[in-house]
């Protein structure tokens, strides 16, 4: 027997307590096979009845199945139609937005475009959006001379001038009056043709936002440099000014004069570091090399002198001569 049992757990690779499982459970399966050869069943499973005790049984049950399957779906049915119920949203694709379109013919009507208000515009049909487009452009100083003015609105339709063009109190093609000089206080002048002169070296941030190109930043970066040079010398110092472009700079002189003389001048001197310092020209390494010139060797006579200085070349002397006094 422990032969065996050492071939079945060599060969099915059990442990010993799975051995002597297998080994019973092999037992029992020769003992029940007997019986059944001994004494063999009366008949198939297959015409077995169940007897009555067991059928009343499995009808009861059907019968309670049923009755609450019944109970269940009366409820549910309850539940839905009850204010408590909230049913669940079925997805649905999203709706495309409907774009409103920009004219839909409404009332014909006499109108003026310099005058009409956004009501008269959507009164004639038009959305809120074109109309607000059209008052906002007559607002800014825009002026419609001629019918056809109309089609530069961006958006304007051309069906709604097609139908409007009869309505639009303008002359079909407008006419400038003739034998009419135009000034500077002309409405027809350009806004540059209005521009009064006026001096680099005194001019306000209103002045110099007049400019083309010219706004609040760059209107003070000009005043700075401006006065912690003590005034410009020469136009090529606009150069300098960060975001000022060569073309705005070349409209800016156009309208400008520069006048040298009021510069205001560093006594080179008796002037203290601080001041020697800040200047854009100078700053902290020369004006510190001026002054310990200017002790160990007296006061500068002349701009020459100044040269003396071994880190000062020729451009940058030209460069501060307009700033110096002694």
């Amino acid at each position: 027997m422990k032969r065996v049992k050492l071939w079945i757990r060599n060969y099915f690779g059990f442990s010993r307590k799975e051995t002597n499982g297998f080994v019973i459970l092999m037992a029992l399966l020769v003992v029940l096979v007997t019986i059944l050869l001994i004494n063999p069943p009366l008949g198939s499973f297959s015409k077995r009845q169940v007897d009555n005790s067991d059928q009343s049984t499995l009808d009861s049950l059907e019968a309670l199945i049923a009755k609450q399957t019944a109970e269940l779906a009366a409820e549910k049915k309850e539940y839905k139609k009850s204010s408590a119920y909230i049913k669940a949203p079925r997805y649905s694709r999203k709706k495309k937005y409907k774009k409103t379109p920009a004219y839909t013919p409404n009332e014909f009507f006499a109108f003026d475009p310099n005058t009409a208000t956004v009501q008269d515009w959507q009164k004639l049909g038009f959305s809120a959006k074109v109309a607000g487009r059209i008052q906002n452009y007559v607002s800014k100083g825009g002026k419609f001379r001629q019918k056809s003015d109309l089609k530069k609105i961006y958006g304007f339709p051309e069906r709604a001038y097609d139908q409007l063009e009869a309505y639009i109190q303008l002359p079909d093609k407008y006419e400038a009056p003739k034998n009419r000089k135009y000034t500077t206080a002309s409405p027809f002048a350009t806004q540059e043709d209005k521009i009064a002169p006026f001096d680099l070296n005194e001019a306000t941030t209103e002045q110099l936002k007049q400019i083309k190109g010219i706004g609040e930043a760059l209107s003070e970066r000009i005043i700075n440099l401006r006065n912690r040079l003590g005034g410009f010398s020469n136009t090529e110092q606009l150069k300098d000014i960060y975001g000022l472009k060569p073309e705005v700079i070349a409209t800016l002189l156009q309208h400008t004069s520069l006048t040298p003389a009021n510069i205001k001048k560093i006594n080179i001197n008796t002037a203290k570091f601080e001041i020697l310092k800040a200047h854009p020209y100078i700053g902290y390494k020369l004006a510190k090399i001026i002054v310990n010139y200017r002790e160990h060797h007296g006061n500068y006579n002349s701009i020459k002198d100044l040269g003396k200085i071994k880190i000062i070349d020729e451009a940058k002397l030209a460069q501060l001569t307009p700033y110096i006094a002694f």
